[in-house]
């Protein structure tokens, strides 16, 4: 092996495997615990069949991603700038989905710094915290039906509902128009020559 590699791989500290695989496990179900928590606190139909999986993988690798940087800035550095290229196009419905994202993502980085202490009694903490603000939800984002009882909102997003949208039909009747009369001009200078 050439002597630059061998100096770049020999500061490195090495993590025995049985150590690693206990802490990706514990990730995993912690991740677990924090998807079930997510799935207690949230009505059925607004939770999306994916998510609570994406709870505990994420979990997983931040534990992984942190066991690979450890102290190293160079690593933290190299691995944001290769994360910067990946765009995430999904919209997060709602806030609490975000702070499950990021309990997640905290609880992955403290198992994976070594510090399970830190996961566990944070998992306790806001776990059980999360269970008082299911019932502080506002009311108005339920609709009255005629009978008196409670129906959620749709599931189905607004743009796949059978509804009319009259701004973006006027805006595009705008960008039509638009298209058209640069056409006409075009043509009009074209026959013109």
């Amino acid at each position: 092996m050439p002597e630059f590699l061998r100096n770049a791989f020999a500061a490195a500290p090495v993590s025995q495997p049985g150590e690693i695989a206990i802490r990706l496990v514990l990730a995993v179900v912690l991740g677990m615990i924090v998807a079930a928590v997510y799935r207690a606190t949230r009505h059925p139909t607004e939770i999306a069949p994916t998510f609570p999986g994406t709870l505990v993988l994420l979990a997983a690798l931040i534990a992984m991603v942190t066991q690979v940087i450890g102290d190293n800035i160079a690593r933290a550095f190299s691995l944001v700038g290769a994360l910067s290229i990946v765009r995430f196009r999904t919209v997060v419905r709602d806030t609490q989905d975000t702070a499950f994202v990021i309990f997640a993502v905290v609880i992955g980085m403290a198992v994976g710094a070594r510090d399970p202490v830190v996961a566990t009694i944070g998992l306790g903490i806001v776990g059980v915290a999360a269970f008082p603000l299911m019932t502080w939800q506002p009311r108005s984002s339920s609709r009255a039906t005629s009978t008196g009882s409670v129906a959620r909102p749709s599931a189905v997003p607004r743009h796949e509902q059978n509804t009319r949208h009259p701004r973006p039909r006027r805006a595009w009747s705008r960008r039509a128009a638009r298209r058209r009369h640069l056409a006409a001009l075009a043509d009009a200078e074209h026959a013109g020559q």
